[in-house]
Protein backbone atom coordinates (compact mmCIF):
# COMPACT_ATOMS: atom_id res chain seq x y z
CA UNK A 1 0.00 0.00 0.00
CA UNK A 2 2.84 2.36 0.80
CA UNK A 3 4.37 1.98 -2.67
CA UNK A 4 1.09 2.87 -4.37
CA UNK A 5 0.66 5.89 -2.08
CA UNK A 6 -2.89 4.82 -1.25
CA UNK A 7 -2.83 6.80 1.99
CA UNK A 8 -1.87 10.01 0.16
CA UNK A 9 -4.51 9.42 -2.50
CA UNK A 10 -7.21 8.80 0.12
CA UNK A 11 -6.21 11.88 2.12
CA UNK A 12 -6.26 14.02 -1.03
CA UNK A 13 -9.72 12.75 -1.99
CA UNK A 14 -11.16 13.30 1.48
CA UNK A 15 -9.65 16.78 1.65
CA UNK A 16 -11.29 17.58 -1.70
CA UNK A 17 -14.67 16.37 -0.48
CA UNK A 18 -14.45 18.47 2.68
CA UNK A 19 -13.18 21.54 0.80
CA UNK A 20 -15.52 21.39 -2.23
CA UNK A 21 -18.60 19.98 -0.43
CA UNK A 22 -20.17 18.42 -3.53
CA UNK A 23 -23.86 17.53 -3.57
CA UNK A 24 -23.04 13.99 -4.63
CA UNK A 25 -19.74 13.00 -2.96
CA UNK A 26 -19.62 9.54 -4.57
CA UNK A 27 -19.99 10.93 -8.10
CA UNK A 28 -17.46 13.64 -7.23
CA UNK A 29 -14.92 11.03 -6.10
CA UNK A 30 -15.49 8.86 -9.16
CA UNK A 31 -14.85 11.84 -11.44
CA UNK A 32 -11.77 12.76 -9.43
CA UNK A 33 -10.36 9.25 -9.74
CA UNK A 34 -11.05 8.92 -13.47
CA UNK A 35 -9.86 12.39 -14.47
CA UNK A 36 -6.21 12.54 -15.49
CA UNK A 37 -4.02 14.39 -13.04
CA UNK A 38 -3.20 17.90 -14.18
CA UNK A 39 0.51 18.35 -14.70
CA UNK A 40 2.32 21.47 -13.66
CA UNK A 41 5.64 22.35 -15.19
CA UNK A 42 7.49 25.33 -13.82
CA UNK A 43 10.31 27.07 -15.63
CA UNK A 44 11.90 29.78 -13.54
CA UNK A 45 14.10 32.36 -15.18
CA UNK A 46 16.17 35.24 -13.82
CA UNK A 47 14.54 38.66 -13.40
CA UNK A 48 14.44 40.83 -16.50
CA UNK A 49 14.61 37.84 -18.80
CA UNK A 50 11.92 38.91 -21.24
CA UNK A 51 13.29 42.30 -22.12
CA UNK A 52 16.97 42.00 -21.31
CA UNK A 53 19.72 43.21 -23.62
CA UNK A 54 21.92 40.25 -22.66
CA UNK A 55 22.11 37.74 -25.52
CA UNK A 56 22.16 34.87 -23.02
CA UNK A 57 18.88 36.12 -21.56
CA UNK A 58 17.36 36.25 -25.02
CA UNK A 59 18.62 32.75 -25.75
CA UNK A 60 17.18 31.41 -22.49
CA UNK A 61 13.90 33.20 -23.17
CA UNK A 62 13.71 31.56 -26.60
CA UNK A 63 14.30 28.15 -24.99
CA UNK A 64 11.36 28.82 -22.64
CA UNK A 65 9.18 29.77 -25.64
CA UNK A 66 10.21 26.61 -27.49
CA UNK A 67 9.34 24.53 -24.42
CA UNK A 68 5.90 26.13 -24.29
CA UNK A 69 5.38 25.44 -28.00
CA UNK A 70 6.56 21.84 -27.57
CA UNK A 71 4.08 21.26 -24.77
CA UNK A 72 1.24 22.71 -26.83
CA UNK A 73 2.01 20.81 -30.03
CA UNK A 74 3.89 17.60 -29.35
CA UNK A 75 2.36 16.69 -26.00
CA UNK A 76 -1.10 17.93 -27.01
CA UNK A 77 -1.43 20.20 -24.01
CA UNK A 78 -4.04 22.56 -25.41
CA UNK A 79 -4.39 24.45 -22.20
CA UNK A 80 -0.79 25.34 -21.44
CA UNK A 81 -0.78 28.51 -19.38
CA UNK A 82 2.30 30.67 -19.43
CA UNK A 83 2.75 33.09 -16.58
CA UNK A 84 4.98 36.07 -17.18
CA UNK A 85 5.78 37.71 -13.86
CA UNK A 86 6.87 40.82 -15.74
CA UNK A 87 3.44 41.07 -17.38
CA UNK A 88 1.70 40.56 -14.01
CA UNK A 89 3.82 43.31 -12.46
CA UNK A 90 3.09 45.68 -15.34
CA UNK A 91 -0.63 44.97 -15.05
CA UNK A 92 -0.53 45.99 -11.38
CA UNK A 93 1.27 49.23 -12.25
CA UNK A 94 -1.35 49.96 -14.91
CA UNK A 95 -4.18 49.27 -12.44
CA UNK A 96 -2.48 51.65 -9.98
CA UNK A 97 -3.16 49.18 -7.18
CA UNK A 98 -1.26 49.27 -3.88
CA UNK A 99 1.03 46.58 -5.24
CA UNK A 100 1.36 48.55 -8.47
CA UNK A 101 2.56 51.62 -6.61
CA UNK A 102 5.13 49.57 -4.68
CA UNK A 103 6.28 47.86 -7.88
CA UNK A 104 6.61 51.21 -9.64
CA UNK A 105 8.69 52.63 -6.78
CA UNK A 106 10.97 49.58 -6.77
CA UNK A 107 11.49 49.77 -10.52
CA UNK A 108 12.15 53.49 -10.34
CA UNK A 109 14.95 52.80 -7.82
CA UNK A 110 16.22 49.77 -9.82
CA UNK A 111 15.43 47.49 -6.87
CA UNK A 112 14.10 43.97 -6.85
CA UNK A 113 10.35 43.65 -6.37
CA UNK A 114 9.45 42.31 -2.93
CA UNK A 115 9.03 38.53 -2.85
CA UNK A 116 5.69 38.94 -1.06
CA UNK A 117 4.29 40.88 -4.03
CA UNK A 118 5.56 38.46 -6.68
CA UNK A 119 4.39 35.38 -4.78
CA UNK A 120 0.96 36.88 -4.12
CA UNK A 121 0.44 37.91 -7.76
CA UNK A 122 1.56 34.55 -9.15
CA UNK A 123 -0.55 32.65 -6.61
CA UNK A 124 -3.65 34.71 -7.48
CA UNK A 125 -3.03 34.17 -11.19
CA UNK A 126 -2.70 30.40 -10.73
CA UNK A 127 -5.92 30.35 -8.67
CA UNK A 128 -7.70 32.32 -11.43
CA UNK A 129 -6.47 29.85 -14.06
CA UNK A 130 -7.63 26.89 -11.96
CA UNK A 131 -11.02 28.52 -11.35
CA UNK A 132 -11.40 29.19 -15.09
CA UNK A 133 -10.42 25.59 -15.85
CA UNK A 134 -12.93 24.26 -13.32
CA UNK A 135 -15.69 26.40 -14.86
CA UNK A 136 -14.66 25.14 -18.30
CA UNK A 137 -14.71 21.52 -17.10
CA UNK A 138 -18.10 22.04 -15.42
CA UNK A 139 -19.60 23.61 -18.56
CA UNK A 140 -18.31 20.73 -20.71
CA UNK A 141 -19.85 18.27 -18.25
CA UNK A 142 -23.14 20.18 -18.46
CA UNK A 143 -23.06 19.97 -22.25
CA UNK A 144 -22.55 16.21 -22.06
CA UNK A 145 -25.44 15.81 -19.66
CA UNK A 146 -27.88 18.04 -21.53
CA UNK A 147 -26.87 17.01 -25.04
CA UNK A 148 -26.03 20.53 -26.20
Amino acid sequence: MEEEKIHDLFMDMMTSVVKDRPEDPIDFLIKRLTKPERKRIVVVTPPGMKGGDDTMNEEQYNVALMLEQHLKEDWRYDEVVTISVGDLLQKEITKKSDFGKRIYESRKKYQYIEDEIVIDLVQKHIEECERDQKEHDDSEEGEKLTGW
